[in-house]
């Protein structure tokens, strides 16, 4: 069975991509967004995690693709200046924010999440659990 087929099989429905860098000049998840779309998968893009009454709608998406880091940093685009980092309150905010909406994903539909960041597997699934 070629890549195609497995895709055709395994993804029948629209693609989502939650990035807060989705639409700027230099959003890293872009290039998966075009590949996901070369695939003929409708793609929907949202810059934030929706909210929890806001997921019963999201269950007819085939794929979730998620960027953990949802704030500036000091490695991607929207990076802040050099030398100045992003607070650990804020850090440690997106995380629990990143991590619940997993949560509320998981317990509310059935498909895959695929998660890009620059932190350790072993740090985000330490805070998943």
């Amino acid at each position: 069975m070629s890549s195609m087929q497995v895709i055709d099989k395994l993804f029948v429905g629209p693609a989502v991509v939650v990035d807060d860098e989705i639409g700027s000049d230099d959003c890293t998840m872009q290039p998966i967004v075009e590949q996901i779309e070369a695939q003929n998968i409708p793609v929907y893009c949202k810059s934030e995690p929706p909210s929890p009454e806001e997921l019963r709608h999201w269950r007819s998406f085939s794929l979730i693709v998620l960027d953990w880091e949802l704030y500036p940093d000091s490695q991607g685009a929207g990076a802040l200046p050099p030398g100045v980092s992003v607070p650990d309150e804020l850090s440690e905010e997106n995380d629990a924010k990143v991590s619940d909406f997993v949560k509320n994903l998981l317990a509310t539909l059935y498909a895959p999440i695929f998660i890009f960041s620059n932190q350790s597997v072993d740090d985000i699934t330490t805070q998943l659990i």
